[in-house]
C-alpha cells in the first residue's frame, strides 16, 4: 500500500493490489486522478488513480492507498 509520501501523477507506472479481487495484482500507468476532497490534496485517503491497465484499454479507478508507486513518469524537460 501506499505512504502519506507517495503522490502518483499522470504517467505514473503503479502496481494496484486491490483486496478482494480475483485478480489482486495489475499494473498499469496513471491517466488521471478523482478528488474527494479539495483539489490538490496528496494524501491517499483524499484521491483515488485512474489507472490504464498495460495489455489492455480498460481504465480502472483505485483508490490511492491499494496503488504501489513502480517508476515516476519524467517530464519531457527531465530528459532533454
Amino acid at each position: 500500500m501506499s505512504t502519506p509520501a507517495e503522490v502518483f501523477n499522470v504517467g505514473d507506472l503503479v502496481e494496484v493490489k486491490m483486496v478482494g479481487s480475483l485478480d489482486p495484482m495489475h499494473r498499469g500507468v496513471v491517466v488521471g486522478r478523482v478528488h474527494y476532497v479539495e483539489e490538490g490534496g496528496n494524501h491517499p485517503d483524499e484521491y483515488s488513480c485512474e489507472i490504464m491497465v498495460l495489455g489492455t484499454q480498460n481504465v480502472v479507478i483505485v483508490r490511492a492507498k491499494w496503488v504501489t508507486l513502480l517508476s515516476k513518469s519524467k517530464c519531457a524537460s527531465d530528459v532533454l
